[in-house]
């Protein structure tokens, strides 16, 4: 009876194993910000590097929105090629660690052809309870359409939270 359990717990384990190594990143640049801002645009009043407190590695992205504004940074479709298919299914994944109470943060997954694209893939996340002061894993499902130049931005209308190892992966 021992060695059957011990089978079956190895082979949970190399089937658990070989999921995890097909869920093949899609952002292939600066997923950890360890190259500082490259293959990200930014917009709003304050987006820092922080050297001191990271996920893993030794940096995050430190993301600060007062009220009246919002801030929001996104994949540069230049550097960060990814392409989605039609009816495919995909999970956006990053740890953060709020610093603050975090309202209106807002996630999107869309064509870079323009913002009107992305409607029927957009996952928003809005008033998640997230724990203060600890890293935490958030996974955003969505069903993709058939975008031959994707792109994904993160906004936060008022809080501070820190970012680290974002993943973009196809899920079975």
């Amino acid at each position: 009876m021992k060695k059957i359990i011990f089978k079956l717990c190895c082979l949970s384990g190399i089937l658990l194993l070989a999921n995890q190594l097909k869920a093949q990143n899609l952002l292939t640049v600066n997923e950890g910000f360890e190259s500082g801002k490259t293959g990200w645009y930014f917009s709003g009043a304050n987006v820092q590097l922080v050297n001191d407190d990271a996920h893993s590695g030794k940096t995050s992205l430190k993301v600060i929105s007062q009220p009246g504004s919002i801030t929001l940074f996104y994949s540069d479709p230049k550097v960060q090629k990814m392409t989605l298919s039609a009816g495919k299914k995909y999970e956006l994944r990053m740890w953060v660690k709020p610093l603050s109470k975090v309202r209106e943060f807002e996630l999107k997954v869309y064509s870079s052809s323009g913002y009107k694209a992305e409607q029927d893939v957009s996952e928003i996340v809005k008033n998640k309870p997230l724990k203060i002061n600890e890293w935490q894993q958030l996974s955003i499902p969505f069903t993709s359409n058939d975008y031959q130049d994707a792109k994904f931005s993160i906004a936060l209308g008022i809080g501070e939270i820190l970012f680290d190892d974002l993943a973009l992966v196809e899920v079975k």
